[in-house]
């Protein structure tokens, strides 16, 4: 090695201070308004934008409220008026009645049936790489009960 240093020099521009111009302050308008004949203001009511959840957010909330609650998935009335029209359809037009714990029964069976089924469903679809379930699933959960 030689003994030479490498000297840097300062160039002009560099050890040059820049100057800004001062800036100046604007008066913003606010957000009220002048009403004729009147020398009040009447303030307008501030824009608030609508809340934005990341995608998967708010059905993820949705899940975890289900699970807590106890109450029906599906709603008492359409359920009722489908088993009456399914019944009466069966039994050849005479109209049949039923006992409400025997609708309440029905319909806790019914749901039991289907959230086992979409879990099953749902197994299926991650064991094939899948996030979401098809109805490929459900064909495949139900020709599964058949067989079993």
């Amino acid at each position: 090695m030689s003994g030479k240093k490498k000297v840097v020099r300062k160039t002009a521009s560099s050890t040059r201070k820049t100057r800004r111009s001062p800036t100046r302050k604007t008066k913003k308008p606010s957000p009220t308004r002048k009403t004729k004949g009147s020398s009040r203001r009447v303030s307008r009511p501030a824009k608030t934008k609508t809340r934005r959840f990341k995608s998967g957010t708010v059905s993820l909330r949705q899940i975890r409220k289900q699970q807590k609650s106890v109450d029906h998935i599906l709603d008492r009335d359409p359920f009722k008026r489908y088993i009456k029209a399914n019944l009466n359809r069966l039994v050849s037009g005479k109209n049949v009645r039923m006992n409400v714990k025997a609708i309440e029964i029905l319909q806790e069976a019914t749901e039991r049936y289907l959230v086992d089924l979409y879990s099953k469903a749902n197994d299926i679809a991650i064991h094939s790489g899948r996030k979401g379930i098809t109805g490929n699933d459900v064909e495949l959960v139900v020709r599964i009960r058949q067989i079993l």
